[in-house]
């Protein structure tokens, strides 16, 4: 096998506190590498093979690469800047999920979606 790199990423709420947290995995070097993932295939720039994914925070549970819709990962390929970008559904029911957007080290990307079973703690049985 080829060079594996794994990554963690988190997701923050307003405030700046880590709402979730994920890592993935993919066969291939840290830099000069872009992936574009789509259903289960990779594509474009230098196609490197996902291997893992898992993202958990409250409101979607825990989803891996069987969620994965799309996944966009550059960092340093042909002088283009880092991005970071994920669709991730329980599809076909799509109840769980999240989409999250353009995220750089430095500048947290937008969250566009996010949907699950998240329970009020004041609502919460005791």
């Amino acid at each position: 096998m080829s060079q594996v790199t794994n990554f963690v990423f988190h997701t923050l709420n307003a405030d700046g506190s880590v709402n979730g947290s994920g890592c993935f995995s993919y066969e291939g070097p840290a830099e000069g590498v872009d992936i574009q993932y789509n259903f289960g295939t990779s594509a474009g720039g230098t196609a490197n093979k996902m291997l893992s994914f898992w993202y958990h925070d409250p409101v979607t549970g825990t989803l891996d690469i069987n969620a994965l819709i799309n996944f966009n990962w550059t960092n340093g390929w042909q002088g283009a800047h880092y991005r970071f970008d994920f669709n991730l559904w329980n599809f076909p029911q799509n109840s769980h999920g999240l989409t999250a957007g353009q995220a750089q080290p430095g500048r947290p990307g937008p969250i566009s979606g996010h949907r699950g079973n998240w329970v009020h703690p004041a609502s919460r049985p005791v």
